[in-house]
């Protein structure tokens, strides 16, 4: 089993490093990282397609482009994924759930904390969003976001606050800050992410009109 991992491992670094075949070669695109041995099947497939994304259209790629960068068979991408869309969809939620992670091992909490980790984790993948804006799929990302509001609605429902206006205001900033997100990405705006963290909260504050964490 190892031994096939490894040869897996090695034919989608193969890949990446020679361009998939192109003469010259291609420069290991953001998000592209060296497979490590036992690399996940699914984490290898998403990286294949990310490579695959940074010098093909997106709709021009095929199942077979991915399996043959990332060494895998035709029947094993089908059992894990039914479209490309399917693979930046999971691979983003996976990207989430580590962010979520990182917030609450944080060891400042609230909404700048929050707000800060969350434009890194995206500042990090400029590459890869502004692929997906051209190839028209960032909105794939509200699955990502849509799961976050219904954590926080199910937060606050918890907490004795389940009004219509409760679930509308967090539908709202939450949409807000995807928006900005988007809209940074695509400008290729020149702002940290820190200073867009710092942009949202002061946004959020001024809208709910108090300094306290507009997340509580």
């Amino acid at each position: 089993m190892s031994g096939k991992n490894s040869g897996a491992d090695k034919a989608l670094n193969k890949n990446i490093n020679e361009g998939a075949g192109e003469k010259g070669g291609l420069k290991r695109p953001s998000g592209a990282k060296r497979l490590k041995r036992g690399e996940p099947t699914e984490r290898r497939i998403a990286e294949a397609l990310i490579f695959l994304m940074e010098k093909n259209d997106y709709d021009k790629i095929t199942v077979t482009d991915i399996t043959k960068a990332a060494g895998i068979s035709r029947m094993t991408y089908y059992r894990n994924y039914s479209s490309k869309d399917d693979i930046l969809i999971k691979y983003f939620e996976d990207e989430w759930n580590r962010f979520l992670e990182s917030a609450k091992s944080a060891p400042a909490k609230g909404a700048e904390t929050f707000l800060t980790l969350l434009f890194r984790m995206f500042g990090e993948k400029k590459r890869l969003l502004s692929n997906m804006i051209k190839a028209e799929r960032f909105d794939l990302l509200f699955n990502v976001f849509e799961g976050y509001n219904r954590l926080m609605i199910t937060a606050l429902a918890e907490n004795g606050r389940c009004g219509a206006e409760d679930k509308y205001e967090t539908i709202y900033k939450v949409g807000g800050i995807f928006y900005m997100i988007k809209t940074w990405i695509e400008d290729a705006g020149e702002e940290s992410p820190e200073e867009m963290a710092e942009i949202a909260l002061r946004l959020l504050r001024e809208y709910r009109g108090s300094e306290k964490d507009p997340f509580g």
